[in-house]
């Protein structure tokens, strides 16, 4: 004898079943319950945020749609943020019992056994049958997609749409008024949670609708137009107090169409719908590498169908086909919708979709990324594969109990199909924050990097710690206004991206003041979120010592008063000094240029231009080599007010005729164009200059009797040698003479030239001795000695001429033959070598 169970009991039998599935299928959610939050990605960060915001707003009395807690000081509205209302309300209630972060948890759980719920109460309605509507309700619940979206808990509460799902079918069968403001009220509700699931969720209930009225035409009553016309405007109603703002806002806007501004959409690879979650505990890491890699920018989300429920949702569109046209309908509608512009497969796109055609439509564009209509595709995919695990069961060669295992079978390799691995976001936040909620004074503080979405949502988070606004933030729309401040800001604007500080920009104190003239006291550098160098640049560009430095924070302050808060070193001019300095590296070999990297500081406002001297001192104090330029070619020093810091690298290359050896590098400055007023002379770093020891011969005669060309004053070619018994080489060995010390570096260039047609048929370009030797290193009276080996592997046979000359590495310039036997030749600007027959 069979139990009948209540029809109460089942359901409720149904959610506490649901609710221990959760727990197991999403863990350690439950497991970390005030401890983290799921969610791989910030956007977490953000809708705690929100909800903290709204619970502060309500509190104090002020208005929910704008904040000045963030774009600090211009602040930003919320108009077109993402409010989780209907998430917001249930965390309200819970936070006021549970912490913040536990409520949040709690309600992502309840999202799914909910979502789960819905989808049972319509799959029953559907196939009558409880076994086919608890498969619905698991494939809905942890859909992969859904479960992928750890970071979006509007965007996957769906439960609305199943429940206004059924009450539109009866709505349509019985034209009931009851039912038809159920359905309205659950057509709010969907709105309410997240305005983008009117036209995701919605459309399966407009395609519904109207499938409804062209397959059964004894429902296309007056009635029902007035009853469908009574669910529009009490929905309408229902939303008009959360929907007005925005549209009130949104018509009144500066720029309207930034609502709809388009970024790059996410959209789905067709081949992911067949490859299991990257999130699964056994596989999920060799189907990343394997296959997620080529899923471009939608491999973060997870459209996995799952093969059992495919192989069930086939089986069901067959053996069902009148009962599952709907749903197969849906069904490819909303993968065709997800697939985007192009259908891609594996990484490669292959023919344009109808989405196309939809990209102008406002509110697609809204949608922004085609592949959320995934996370609908669940509910006619379940009730698909409920049809088919209905089909199995009636199965007439199946006993009871064989229909009950084959049922356990269903549900279990669903289940361990869909199983993942949950990703969780941590809640810590950097200690010294605790410290700056104590600052009872009101102002805000900058945290850098600024410019990657995922450090601003940490940011975000942190502030619930401080309580300080940011210079910074974000919103899912935010107005192009909210980033006047930070564009004003040179060293702040959103161009480039990058997170290293801006060298480009010289003035490091204004961009300070500016910053402490907008209240902005601290500025706060996240090691977590830089790089060892990036860290490092930014200490270096900024030149001053951090108020607070520990494992994960440096922090500076942006009001310093130069020669109080910033000791100064003296220059001998009035109001201009030095704050730091330094020169490297310390050790030189010749050839190579050091780097001496100056703050200058004022401590007054200066009114004139003023160069700087940089000197290389040998151990007798005698100045060896001096080099002269501007302070600042970009920040003039007559553009400086009191307490400027101007950030300065100057490259330096040390004479190679000077002796190896210690050196000091000083420097001195004096007003522009009168050097003897010069002022202090100061010591900013020291130098090992290792130099190469001179191998060549000094023979000034054989120079000067022997050479076979001349090219200008400097260079003389004394003999050459041209050997083409190398291979496919021809090997040239040339002894070259300095007439005097050269103070260019010059290349040296070997040409093959057809002699038939003046093409070009092998060249070599090259500093001599393999580029070692660089011609502003010879000394007056020195022999160099060097081969230059030439290919000629694809030369053609023929009549060639072997050119040889010399050009300037800067500028390109050739050097003119001066002194030749050959001047007579086609060219003056490169010595004849030979000719090849």
């Amino acid at each position: 004898m069979r139990l009948r169970v209540s029809a109460y009991l089942l359901p409720a039998l149904v959610v506490v079943v649901l609710i221990l599935l959760t727990v197991v299928m999403i863990w350690p959610v439950a497991a970390q319950l005030g401890r983290q939050i799921p969610g791989s990605d910030g956007d977490a960060y953000v809708h705690l945020w929100t909800a903290r915001w709204v619970r502060d707003s309500l509190q104090a009395g002020r208005g929910i749609f704008f904040t000045d807690q963030i774009f600090h000081p211009v602040g930003t509205p919320l108009y077109w943020h993402n409010f989780a209302w209907f998430n917001i309300l249930i965390w309200l209630l819970l936070q006021a019992f549970l912490n913040e972060a536990t409520a949040y948890s709690l309600i992502f759980l309840g999202i799914i056994v909910f979502n789960g719920f819905a989808t049972y109460l319509l799959a029953r309605e559907v196939t009558g049958s409880q076994p086919a509507s608890f498969v619905a309700c698991i494939i809905v619940a942890f859909w992969p997609f859904t479960l992928s979206n750890h970071h979006h808990p509007n965007l996957i509460l769906i439960g609305w749409v199943p429940l206004a799902l059924l009450y539109l079918m009866r709505l349509m069968q019985k034209q009931r008024l009851v039912d038809a403001l159920i359905f309205a009220v659950f057509v709010a509700l969907i709105g309410i949670s997240r305005w983008q699931m009117l036209v995701i969720g919605g459309l399966l209930l407009f395609i519904y609708f109207l499938y409804c009225l062209a397959t059964q035409p004894q429902i296309r009553t007056y009635r029902l137009l007035k009853l469908t016309l009574l669910t529009g405007l009490i929905s309408l109603l229902i939303m008009l107090p959360l929907l007005w703002p925005l549209l009130s806002a949104q018509f009144s806007r500066a720029y309207p169409e930034d609502l709809f501004a388009v970024t790059e959409g996410y959209h789905s690879d067709f081949l992911a719908y067949f490859i299991p979650s990257r999130y699964h505990p056994i596989w999920g890491q060799l189907v990343f590498e394997r296959f997620y890699s080529n899923f471009g920018v939608s491999k973060v989300f997870v459209p996995f169908l799952g093969f059992t429920t495919l192989l069930l949702a086939v089986y069901g569109a067959i053996r069902q086909f009148p009962k599952a046209r709907f749903w197969i309908l849906a069904t490819f509608l909303y993968i065709v919708l997800a697939l985007g512009s192009d259908l891609v497969i594996n990484g490669q796109p292959y023919l344009p979709l109808p989405y196309r055609l939809l990209d102008d439509i406002s509110l697609f564009r809204m949608i922004r990324n085609p592949e959320r209509f995934n996370v609908i595709l669940s509910i006619p995919v379940a009730l698909l594969a409920a049809l088919g695990v209905q089909s199995l069961m009636q199965r007439q060669n199946l006993s009871h109990i064989q229909s009950w295992l084959l049922w356990v079978l269903v549900v279990g390799f669903i289940l361990f199909e869909y199983a993942v691995t949950y990703p969780m976001l941590p809640l810590t936040v950097p200690q010294w924050f605790s410290q700056l909620a104590n600052e009872e004074e009101d102002f805000a503080i900058l945290n850098l990097p600024m410019h990657n979405r995922r450090y601003i949502e940490n940011y975000m988070y942190y502030q619930s710690e401080h309580g300080k606004p940011l210079v910074g933030g974000k919103t899912a729309r935010t107005p192009r206004e909210a980033f006047e401040f930070i564009d004003s800001v040179p060293s702040l604007s959103r161009s480039p991206k990058t997170n290293a500080p801006p060298d480009e920009i010289a003035q490091v104190g204004s961009q300070l003041k500016s910053l402490a003239d907008a209240n902005v006291r601290y500025l706060i550098l996240h090691k977590n979120f830089l790089t060892v160098e990036e860290l490092d640049s930014w200490k270096e560009w900024l030149g001053l010592e951090p108020v607070f430095e520990d494992a994960e924070l440096v922090v500076f302050g942006t009001s310093i008063t130069i020669g109080e808060d910033v000791p100064m070193i003296d220059t001998g001019i009035p109001g201009l000094g030095l704050i730091k300095h330094s020169v490297t590296p310390v050790e030189l070999r010749q050839g190579m240029n050091f780097i001496a990297t100056i703050h200058w500081a004022s401590n007054q406002a200066i009114t004139e231009d003023y160069d700087v001297c940089l000197q290389v001192v040998n151990t007798e104090q005698i100045a060896v080599q001096e080099v002269c330029q501007a302070i600042s070619t970009s920040w003039p020093t007559s553009n400086w007010d009191k307490d400027e810091i101007v950030f300065e690298e100057y490259s330096m290359n040390m004479s190679p005729y000077l002796d190896g050896g210690d050196y000091s590098i000083e420097l001195f400055v004096f007003p522009d164009g009168e050097s003897q007023n010069r002022g202090e002379t100061i010591k900013i770093g020291n130098v090992n200059y290792l130099t190469l020891p001179r191998e060549s011969v000094f023979d000034p005669d054989d120079i000067y009797y022997m050479a076979v060309a001349h090219w200008g004053e400097s260079l003389a070619l004394i003999e050459f040698d041209v050997n083409q018994d190398v291979g496919e080489m021809l090997s040239v060995d040339l002894r070259w003479g300095a007439l005097k010390r050269i103070g260019e570096s010059y290349k040296v260039f070997l040409h093959l030239v057809n002699n038939r047609t003046g093409e070009l048929a092998a060249q070599v370009d090259s500093i001599p001795m393999k580029w070692t030797y660089p011609t502003n290193w010879w000394e007056e009276g020195e022999i160099v000695e060097d081969t230059i080996q030439l290919s000629t592997e694809s030369v053609e046979p023929g009549s060639y001429q072997l050119w040889l000359g010399w050009y300037d590495e800067s500028s390109g310039q050739r050097l003119l033959v001066t002194q030749s036997d050959q001047l007579t030749e086609k060219r003056e600007d490169a010595f004849l070598l030979e000719e090849f027959p």
